[in-house]
């Protein structure tokens, strides 16, 4: 049985500035205190690896569309035990 969790957020910038963040990868250590190394490149098709305190997510860009919207997945160790 499949389980979802959905969350949505409201940002209060504009989407070019959001869009800035959430593609600064080598930034990301400064502001998620989960993530501390996130390499790649953002392309359909691409691999992103995220490494969180010993455990590396290794993931592919789903969707990418400038401004609007990004989307990968990943799993750990293998694809159906927890994926995100």
């Amino acid at each position: 049985m499949q389980k979802d969790i959905t969350i949505s957020v409201d940002i209060k910038a504009s989407s070019e500035k959001v869009w800035s963040v959430f593609t600064d990868f080598e930034s990301y250590p400064s502001w998620n205190p989960f993530i501390l190394k996130l390499t790649g490149s953002v392309a359909v098709g691409n691999q992103i690896t995220a490494e969180l305190g010993g455990m590396t997510f290794k993931s592919e860009v789903l969707v990418y569309e400038k401004d609007k919207e990004l989307k990968w997945l990943g799993h750990l160790f293998f694809k159906g035990l927890f994926e995100g």
